[in-house]
């Protein structure tokens, strides 16, 4: 009985994500991410895997898949499909992964690649409806009384600024506390990884022998010390290929709706949107990691 019902799924599944294929390329851009996806080899697939890290949609670069909740409807997985997507074309042109960043840094790299992502997310969903805003930007200019259309067209703009990307980015800073605690759930992980390398090495210290598979298992401890040590105490820099994702479209000539010159003006814009206590918690935590690994005497 189950087998049958598992390859039905299977077979609802498949079906699922060529409708949503179908749906992503009927937008304006939605070819453009499509072929980008193609060419890259991704799969996109329907599974439970998002709702565990409390998602509806994962990119993931390394397996070269995109998995979309198998729960959620179509009608919102066309937008997250996008979002997804958007991440695989952030992914040519900058470093997604924040590990062996500062935290300052860490936080400001996640809210920029999920800020452009979600803003370019609402933008897609919103071309979708760029007729009926054609439409209605026509009947505007179509006023007889030439003043009134110049006044009613130049408040429809106004409107339409507010559905550009930089205004969503904007509006997405204010809802970024779950991706402030991904960069802090990973500091935190790293300082419990810290204790419990620490605590290995002082058992393997109390063993009288030898032996050379003793000795290898210390040196592997130490070795994981000083990783996690050198990418607190030594992070590297944002890379500044960090300032290249926040565009208009998908592009090298698209204009970028964030005019940094350079990657620490984009950090220093971006840091102000963090709640000062995130930004304390985050450095807090940093600095227990390197206290606790000096302490022990691993610090390289």
């Amino acid at each position: 009985m189950t087998a049958p019902k598992k390859k039905a799924d299977s077979s609802a599944d498949r079906k699922r994500v060529r409708a949503l294929l179908k749906a992503v390329a009927d937008n304006p851009e939605g070819g453009t991410l499509l072929q980008i996806a193609k060419d890259k080899n991704i799969r996109i697939v329907m599974s439970d895997r998002p709702a565990k890290q409390g998602a509806v949609g994962l990119f993931n670069g390394d397996a070269k898949r995109i998995d979309l909740q198998r729960g959620a409807k179509d009608d919102t997985l066309v937008g997250v499909l996008a979002h997804e997507l958007r991440h695989m074309w952030q992914s040519k042109r900058t470093n997604l992964d924040t590990d062996g960043l500062s935290a300052r840094d860490a936080l400001v790299h996640r809210r920029v690649v999920e800020g452009d992502a979600f803003a370019y997310q609402i933008r897609f969903e919103i071309n979708q409806r760029q007729d009926e805003l054609d439409g209605l930007r026509k009947a505007l200019a179509d006023i007889p009384d030439r003043k009134q259309a110049a006044s009613a067209l130049k408040e429809f703009n106004k409107v339409c600024q507010k559905a550009e990307m930089k205004a969503f980015f904007l509006t997405m800073q204010e809802d970024m506390a779950a991706y402030d605690k991904q960069t802090l759930d990973l500091l935190r992980l790293k300082l419990k990884l810290s204790q419990l390398y620490i605590k290995q090495g002082k058992l393997i210290d109390q063993v009288p022998s030898k032996s050379p598979k003793l000795q290898k298992e210390r040196r592997k401890v130490d070795g994981e010390l000083k990783k996690i040590f050198n990418s607190v105490a030594k992070p590297r820099p944002l890379p500044d290929s960090l300032l290249d994702i926040a565009r208009e479209g998908l592009a090298k000539d698209s204009p970028k709706y964030l005019r940094h010159k350079d990657v620490q003006s984009l950090a220093a814009y971006v840091r102000k949107q963090i709640p000062a206590k995130t930004l304390a918690r985050a450095e807090a935590l940093e600095q227990k990691i390197i206290a606790t690994i000096s302490k022990a005497g691993k610090a390289p």
